[in-house]
């Protein structure tokens, strides 16, 4: 699956080529779902994924965290540093496994009940060989708290002692305390309130900015996306919509749902009117997706061609969008 202009380029961090294999609960068929994306040093890469789209699965399968059944790769690469990571986890070495970092969605359901706090960051330096003394690697791991706005009173805590921001804190700490070039959040702040989202979202744009971490951040929240990203990947059902920079995205969107998301997104100021577009019907099943483009069904755009051929991604002022209308439609603001 290639995209025109997605070439990797110099400093290019990772790049994800893969066909999943997503298996239903009912039944037994498939949904094959193409993923495509390439993070440069030092940017955010926001996914936005649709209705239908497989969540945080693929990224899952990019750092390698599961090895079979739901989820399993059947067909493309992910590339790491250059270099083509093996398909299976123990074939990995723990160079390119420290580099590429996840923060997952339930940060209490991430961490080791069973540990404290530095405990629980010290970990990772010890299954990787970092600090040859157990002082050494907790005295680290203290430090990397502290950073992430830790007190040192909460260090010798249990994860249940903790409020969910102060969790997801902890984290952060332990996927930043091995100095990964990558890092993977899935929707790291979805379960957290706003306050406390704003301030997990400046930690990891200052983190970026000290360390040039590149981040693949997966979100359904257009604020958030708009908050961190300087590019935007939008899917429906597990297919690219658009990929675009971040003021192209909210300025000038190409692809119509990408215009139908940003119109649902509420305005703050009461009196001001809002202009919603129209989204007929239901989403359609992964199981039986619809002949051509994924998203003709719900389209007030769509044409015959829509319902016959998935258009191909292309280029259009400097956006990759999938869409056999992009360059004809006006979507902008």
């Amino acid at each position: 699956h290639h995209l025109e202009g997605l070439a990797p380029a110099p400093g290019v961090r990772v790049l994800l080529d893969l066909l999943v294999h997503q298996v239903e609960h009912l039944g037994t068929p498939e949904c094959l779902v193409q993923r495509r994306r390439v993070v440069p040093r030092g940017r955010q890469l926001a996914a936005h994924l649709g209705a239908g789209s497989v969540e945080g699965r693929n990224d899952g399968v990019g750092a390698r965290l599961e090895t079979g059944g739901e989820g399993t790769a059947i067909g493309g690469a992910v590339s790491f540093l250059g270099r083509r990571l093996p398909s299976q986890l123990a074939e990995r070495k723990n160079k390119s496994r420290r580099h590429l970092q996840m923060v997952f969605q339930d940060p209490l359901g991430s961490l080791n009940p069973a540990m404290s706090v530095r405990e629980i960051v010290a970990e990772p330096l010890l299954i990787h060989g970092k600090g040859t003394k157990k002082s050494d690697r907790l005295a680290e791991a203290e430090d990397i708290l502290s950073r992430v706005g830790i007190d040192r009173a909460l260090v010798g805590r249990y994860p249940h002692e903790l409020s969910g921001g102060q969790a997801q804190r902890v984290a952060i700490a332990r996927a930043l305390v091995l100095r990964p070039r990558v890092l993977i959040c899935d929707e790291a702040v979805a379960a957290l309130d706003g306050t406390v989202r704003h301030e997990i979202l400046s930690l990891l744009l200052a983190e970026q900015e000290r360390s040039g971490l590149s981040i693949v951040f997966i979100t359904h929240d257009l604020g958030v996306v708009r908050q961190i990203s300087h590019r935007i990947l939008v899917m429906y059902m597990g297919r690219l919509c658009e990929l675009a920079t971040n003021e192209a995205l909210f300025c000038r969107p190409r692809h119509p749902y990408s215009k139908a998301l940003l119109s649902s997104v509420p305005l703050p100021e009461p009196v001001a009117e809002s202009v919603e577009v129209p989204l007929a019907g239901e989403v359609s099943s992964g199981l039986e997706p619809p002949p051509g483009c994924q998203f003709h069904p719900r389209c007030q755009h769509a044409v015959a061609v829509c319902s016959e051929s998935v258009p191909e991604p292309g280029s259009c002022d400097g956006t990759i969008v999938a869409c056999h209308r992009a360059a004809e439609l006006d979507l902008a603001y």
